[in-house]
């Protein structure tokens, strides 16, 4: 996704958004209170080339703001500590250039981890821990021999250090993450060690075994964060995939039969006037679908034919559509059995596409439709006696796999189909209770022709 936002001109005049009409302008501009430039550069969810991030850069970004934000928090809460201990210690100026130190290091660091998004950045760690280590000698110097644990003023150090601690933990290599951890806890008790006696390094034990723990704290934050964008980006990826087959197969849907009665045009047979008449209201009616597909795309029901929810009205107008291959209803079983309007759109296209195949690939002589239903069931079966097929060795078609099979199915139908070479097809839809939208009653008189 390319940004919309120009560079500002030198003279601070409004920006044009590209693709926006004449005289708009940003809404950085239009509103004063949006995020400044460098936060709005910090904060948007876009990399610095415009590109949409991914949710790994997402999850990076996350991990530097945490790491902001502590580094914010240590400095801020070690500045009453020092500014308290100040008149203590001969070694107070000391300690003072020392915070001054690291924290103008601190910005330069953030701002480093900030501008590229990561902190996978193995310099600015180096840097980071050697400047920390810096610190923690100069504090703990700073501090002299009479230095006692950790209640001492001279611990504001140990809180700068913590954060340094879990950035560490994100340093790419194993043996660059013990390393630091090790230095820094070297760091903390060497100079009491020095000045105070080794007696004085039990009262800071706490705080040595402490910033392996952030180191690992830091290590573990970011690995999960890292695995689950992963997760995400990975599932987000299948989702549209998937989106992508779904679109695709509602557009071979769409298309299935219509390319069915263009292939048959094609080849001439509409010489037949019969056929003629059917392929050309079959033409006019996929036309139909399609021009209502390209105005409302997102709204599949609206292409699809009204179909009655009767079975047997619905068997009638299927066999209507197809005066060529005269077929035979039988609907005397069938009652007077409704069936719901979803499941009566299904089986209609069913038995469209059913029909069809009987036409382009059957060469039958006769076409038998079927219908029957109990309280709980009913059926309708297609049957010809044309060419027939292996169902265990022939590939199955997107007609018959995806718009029959499969698509009853979505919708609690199952469709038998029974074949043999040289023997005709029978393909049979049912369905049970759920699918009827109330028990049959007396069978309609003069329901077979």
């Amino acid at each position: 996704m390319q940004s919309a936002h120009q560079p500002e001109s030198s003279s601070g005049a409004s920006k044009q958004v590209r693709g926006s009409p004449p005289g708009a302008v940003t809404a950085a501009r239009a509103h004063p209170e949006h995020p400044s430039p460098g936060a709005a550069r910090f904060l948007r969810p876009e990399s610095p080339g415009g590109t949409a991030r991914t949710t790994s850069q997402a999850a990076e970004q996350l991990l530097v703001s945490i790491l902001v934000l502590l580094r914010a928090i240590a400095i801020v809460q070690s500045l009453p500590a020092l500014i308290t201990g100040w008149p203590a210690r001969p070694g107070a100026p000391l300690a003072a250039i020392a915070f001054g130190a690291f924290t103008a290091w601190s910005g330069c660091y953030l701002r480093w981890i900030s501008a590229r998004r990561t902190v996978r950045i193995p310099a600015a760690g180096r840097c980071d821990v050697l400047a920390s280590c810096a610190v923690l000698l100069a504090a703990g110097w700073a501090a002299g021999p009479a230095t006692s644990g950790a209640s001492h003023w001279s611990q504001w150090a140990f809180t700068l250090v913590v954060p340094v601690a879990v950035s560490a933990g994100v340093l790419p290599a194993t043996a660059e993450r013990i390393a630091a951890t090790t230095v820094l806890s070297a760091s903390l008790v060497l100079p009491l060690a020095v000045l105070a006696g080794w007696l004085v390094v039990v009262d800071v034990a706490s705080s040595v075994i402490a910033l392996p723990a952030q180191a690992a704290t830091g290590y573990y934050i970011a690995r999960y964060l890292a695995g689950l964008a992963t997760a995400a980006e990975r599932e987000r990826d299948n989702a549209a995939r998937a989106a992508a087959d779904a679109e695709a197969d509602r557009h071979r849907a769409l298309l299935h039969d219509q390319a069915t009665i263009l292939g048959l045009i094609a080849r001439g047979a509409d010489g037949d006037p019969r056929l003629a008449r059917a392929l050309r209201a079959q033409a006019a009616e996929e036309a139909r679908k399609v021009s209502a597909f390209m105005r409302r795309p997102g709204r599949s029901a609206g292409t699809q034919p009204q179909w009655p929810c009767s079975l047997a009205a619905l068997a009638r107008r299927a066999g209507d559509a197809f005066p060529d291959l005269s077929p035979v209803l039988n609907t005397d079983l069938a009652g007077n059995a409704q069936l719901t309007p979803a499941a009566a759109a299904v089986v209609g296209e069913a038995l469209t596409t059913l029909l069809h195949n009987v036409r382009l690939h059957a060469r039958s002589t006769e076409c038998v439709l079927y219908t029957a239903a109990g309280e709980q069931h009913w059926e309708i079966s297609v049957a010809d006696n044309g060419t027939g097929f292996d169902p265990e060795r022939v590939r199955w078609g997107f007609g018959l796999s995806e718009l029959v099979v499969a698509r009853c199915a979505r919708h609690g139908i199952t469709a038998g189909i029974s074949s043999s070479e040289g023997a005709g097809t029978l393909v049979v839809l049912r369905g049970d209770a759920a699918t009827l939208r109330h028990p049959r009653n007396e069978p309609e008189p003069g329901a077979s022709r």
